[in-house]
């Protein structure tokens, strides 16, 4: 294909996608209004092309970038803490408050005359990556990191001139729909059996394993140990109990800190099938270095190709402000069942046949 020929974008789905069940959130910075606000439009304008009702666009702004990530988890889990009370209780609205099946995040960086735009565009970058990871659901990360001001024009559809460019927002708005698709299972069928039926989807999904079946190991650090602890018995529990896990087929193995965890995986790693990594920092902490938690991160992320795993290690290092922060977010088990979710869904989708 020829220079002249080439078209800059993103290809059209090969599947027709119908976004009609979906609840979808978008978390948009006030800062850089003037080029922000097209964008949340071109989102927008995006969903509703695709089918997703206008009343199920959930609309919040914070101040700047760096605030994205931390507001876009809270009000996530609580989609997801108001589900699972409406369960339990047996709320007739239960079809009516849905978690959110997929979040945009919208902002723009302009590179200024100091570091501060490489400090958040990356802290931003990080930390959106990770909501997705630790809710389950995907999200959009719709942040533009452009040198000029005209740059950031041109993406957002309000270019000066002729060429007004191209609004990015149109293009975040279909790859909600379809991640979020994709994770109910690549069709909205399951999303629309979801708003009916939780409670039986959840039994038909669930089985027993027998021995050998399953292995989980959980390996966790003694630092910060009344939060670990806490964080370890609730997902021990939900595997053992929700998913129905062999409780002697749950192995705990504890390291110093969050940065010899590599090491304890790598020794066991052939006899267990999931392995989480479950840990605590503060920011506050004296000993809190970013650099190094970014580096067990991507150590965490490579472990499962090095090892030749047949899935991923779960990456549950959770990393706070404070001690204060962290439990006001530990309501419910929230954590633990959304990893617990996550591994056994992962290996009855991709684990040995």
């Amino acid at each position: 294909m020829g220079g002249d020929d080439f078209h800059k974008g993103v290809k059209e789905p090969s599947t027709r996608l119908d976004g009609s069940g979906l609840r979808i959130l978008i978390v948009h910075t006030r800062w850089n209004s003037e080029i922000v606000d097209p964008l949340v439009e071109g989102s927008i304008a995006a969903l509703v092309n695709y089918g997703v009702k206008r009343e199920n666009i959930v609309v919040r702004d914070v101040p700047g970038a760096f605030e994205l990530p931390s507001a876009a988890h809270r009000l996530i889990r609580q989609s997801q803490q108001q589900q699972s009370q409406n369960l339990l209780l047996g709320s007739p609205q239960v079809t009516q408050i849905l978690p959110f099946d997929a979040a945009i995040c919208v902002g723009v960086l302009i590179k200024g005359s100091t570091m501060h735009f490489e400090y958040i565009a990356d802290a931003t970058t990080n930390g959106i990556m990770r909501v997705g990871l630790d809710t389950g659901i995907p999200v959009v990360f719709g942040v533009l990191t452009c040198l000029t001001e005209e740059q950031a024009m041109q993406r957002a559809g309000i270019g000066k001139g002729d060429d007004k460019g191209h609004n990015h927002g149109t293009d975040w708005g279909s790859a909600a729909v379809e991640m979020a698709l994709l994770n109910a299972g690549d069709s909205v069928e399951p999303v629309r059996k979801r708003e009916m039926t939780p409670i039986i989807l959840r039994k038909i999904e669930q089985r027993a394993w027998g021995p050998g079946q399953l292995r989980v190991a959980i390996v966790h650090t003694v630092e910060n140990w009344d939060i670990v602890e806490r964080l370890v018995n609730e997902l021990r529990y939900e595997l053992k109990n929700k998913h129905l896990v062999n409780v002697f087929n749950i192995k705990l193995t504890q390291s110093e800190s969050i940065h010899e965890i590599p090491q304890y995986i790598a020794r066991l790693h052939s006899r267990y099938q999931i392995i989480y990594a479950v840990g605590v920092e503060f920011k506050m902490s004296p000993l809190y270095e970013l650099r190094l938690v970014d580096l067990l991160t991507r150590r965490l992320g490579a472990l499962g190709g090095e090892l030749k795993l047949p899935l991923p290690v779960f990456d549950c290092i959770l990393v706070r402000d404070s001690q204060e922060q962290l439990e006001q977010q530990m309501q419910d088990g929230c954590f633990a069942k959304s990893w617990a979710r996550r591994g056994i869904d992962a290996f009855t989708m991709l684990g040995p046949r």
